[in-house]
């Protein structure tokens, strides 16, 4: 009898607590929703610009991974109908595993080498690499597309450090301007900034589904900025051009910068919103402007060749061989080709590879 009795309690002790926490459960859960709900329905902040980022740009690019290095880099073997990224995760084609019969260009950049817009035969390394082997009697050039979208100028270098000692290139090309401007204007602006962490799975998700923790990781409204940029973002955008021509000369490798495109003729009327920021339409050329005197202070320190062309910021070009104010279509992607060919061919910068 008395065996039958302690099993009566034990399994009764069993199911109580299970009762006990289901219920706990329940009402934990039905408490976050209120407090979600109240949240979304009168909580207003905005979510900082790190977050956004984070989350509206980076994780919402299906041809990009996390990098622990970098942030985020191009996904390997990515294929859509305007988008191809081979084994090695440059965009285009597969690049020759023996490059001793070859002469190798390695573009970096940011979206404007990428080729944004544009297929991958149309961005400017793809239609380099025809035009110098048009032209070439010896030795044909492959020209690798290392360029990503919203890169910084620190994720460039990093990038860089990467790839030299890996392909040991004849020359490098670099075109980076546009997304450290873009970084300036961030209020909360800290070196850092230039290589955002890729957010988690988990962190994915409650940033898409919770208002909670949106708020957690926003700060309180507040008027617009406007015009506003960080003079810092500036000198360390210098400092990560010096980490880059110091990481070429290094390895002997000539590297050459191309100046950035840029057609102050698409900017909108009303200017332009970056991040929580507006830039007016006529601040936006004037800021362009300072980064590229800053970058010109570092390439001239240094005697580092700068290829300048009709699309190119100074110019002020119009319209027509551009997508928007920064992104050059087909045939002005050829056009900044063909300035670079004619450069590296008059200054004898391609070497035979040994």
């Amino acid at each position: 009898m008395q065996p039958l009795v302690s099993y009566i309690l034990k399994n009764l002790n069993w199911r109580s607590a299970l009762l006990v926490l289901v219920i706990n459960l329940g009402i934990t859960l039905a408490i976050w929703l209120c407090i979600e709900m109240f949240f979304g329905a009168f909580i207003e902040r905005r979510g900082s610009s790190l977050a956004q980022i984070q989350f509206a740009i980076m994780t919402s690019r299906e041809f990009t991974v996390a990098d622990s290095d970098r942030g985020y880099r191009l996904r390997e073997n990515f294929s859509s109908s305007t988008i191809h990224t081979n084994s090695q995760g440059f965009r285009g084609k597969e690049i020759p595993k023996v490059l001793t019969n070859q002469r190798l260009v390695l573009a970096l950049g940011e979206s404007t080498t990428f080729g944004w817009g544009v297929g991958d035969d149309e961005s400017y390394p793809s239609q380099l690499e025809r035009i110098l082997n048009s032209t070439s009697a010896n030795k044909p050039f492959v020209v690798v597309n290392a360029g990503i979208p919203s890169y910084s100028s620190r994720q460039v270098f990093l990038y860089a450090d990467q790839l030299l000692t890996r392909l040991q290139p004849d020359v490098v090309i670099v075109s980076i301007l546009w997304n450290d401007l873009f970084y300036s204007s961030i209020e909360e602006w800290k070196p850092q900034s230039l290589v955002p962490p890729y957010p988690s799975g988990l962190q994915q998700i409650l940033f898409k589904y919770s208002h909670v923790y949106r708020w957690s990781t926003s700060k309180s409204a507040r008027p617009e900025l406007v015009n506003f940029y960080s003079k810092d973002a500036v000198t360390e955008y210098q400092k990560n051009i010096e980490s880059i021509l110091t990481l070429c000369k290094s390895k002997g490798i000539p590297v050459i910068f191309v100046e950035p495109p840029f057609s102050a003729h698409l900017i909108p009327k009303a200017g332009l919103t970056i991040w929580e920021t507006r830039l007016s339409e006529k601040f936006v050329p004037d800021i362009a402007d300072l980064f590229l005197a800053a970058q010109l202070q570092e390439l001239e320190s240094r005697q580092v060749p700068f290829v300048r062309h009709l699309l190119g910021i100074s110019k002020r070009p119009t319209p027509e061989y551009f997508s928007d104010f920064l992104h050059t279509n087909v045939e002005g992607n050829r056009i900044i080709a063909q300035r670079i060919a004619d450069f590296l061919h008059d200054d004898n910068l391609i070497a035979e590879r040994k």
